[in-house]
């Protein structure tokens, strides 16, 4: 890796190296905050229901890492572009950003911010740049890693997602007293509640094993997508930008 990328990449590396253990703080937060309820239900129901239910608020901690994480691989980029404008002698260093725009057609028509430091560059770096589509509809892990950079200092970044990764029910007869629900297999009731199933009333309670997810929240770039995956990605695919000016 030539020198002047190790900044960038040494970014990209910060993260990916503390992702495990967020994702193990997760998890287990989840193990002890997500709990199985049983609900009776009036007659002539016949059924009870049975219900994943989240205890306790998402601790903040957790928002404010992820969005760190994010912030730190969005700057790699503008690490990069400085690097770069070293190499070509760009001129007028504080217009140097690494590009993302709005649409395909404001990156085209350079309405965005850095298209200054952009025009300098080689036909090459150009080049390169143009490859990956750094706008929105274009490449989501650079358009998604910019626009939750922004969106953390607005709102908050994740929710609890009570919807079941997958789920396991077993016990004794458990063929003959448990009931699926239709469709995908649970219903989310609201309130971080989540219908798994069905019960038949008198029946032996089984033992009820969910997978659960934190997610990024409604109304951003990606509602529902479990976080520590997402990152991931993200770093997967800054990683791969710097890489390409090696």
């Amino acid at each position: 890796m030539r020198e002047d990328l190790l900044e960038a990449i040494a970014s990209v590396d910060w993260v990916e190296a503390r992702l495990p253990a967020l994702d193990e703080q997760i998890k287990s937060w989840l193990d002890d905050n997500i709990e199985i309820v049983f609900v009776d239900t009036p007659e002539p129901a016949t059924h009870d229901v049975i219900v994943a239910r989240e205890k306790d608020l998402l601790p903040l901690e957790f928002n404010i890492t992820a969005g760190a994480y994010i912030n730190v691989l969005r700057s790699a980029l503008d690490i990069l572009a400085f690097a770069i404008g070293k190499r070509e002698i760009v001129l007028n260093p504080d217009t140097i950003y690494f590009p993302v725009a709005d649409s395909e057609a404001d990156f085209v028509a350079g309405n965005y911010k850095g298209s200054e430091f952009v025009r300098q560059l080689s036909a090459d770096s150009r080049s390169i740049i143009e490859k990956f589509l750094p706008y929105r509809g274009g490449h989501e892990g650079i358009w998604a890693t910019h626009d939750l950079d922004i969106m953390r200092k607005h709102k908050r970044l994740l929710t609890v997602y009570v919807r079941p990764a997958s789920w396991r029910v077993t016990g004794w007869g458990i063929g003959q007293t448990y009931k699926p629900i239709d469709g995908p297999g649970y219903i989310e009731a609201g309130n971080g509640e989540t219908a798994l199933g069905l019960l038949a009333k008198g029946a032996k309670r089984p033992d009820v094993k969910a997978n659960m997810h934190v997610v990024f929240a409604p109304g951003t770039v990606l509602p529902g997508r479990p976080v520590v995956s997402a990152i991931h990605g993200f770093a997967r695919t800054i990683r791969a930008v710097i890489s390409a000016f090696d």
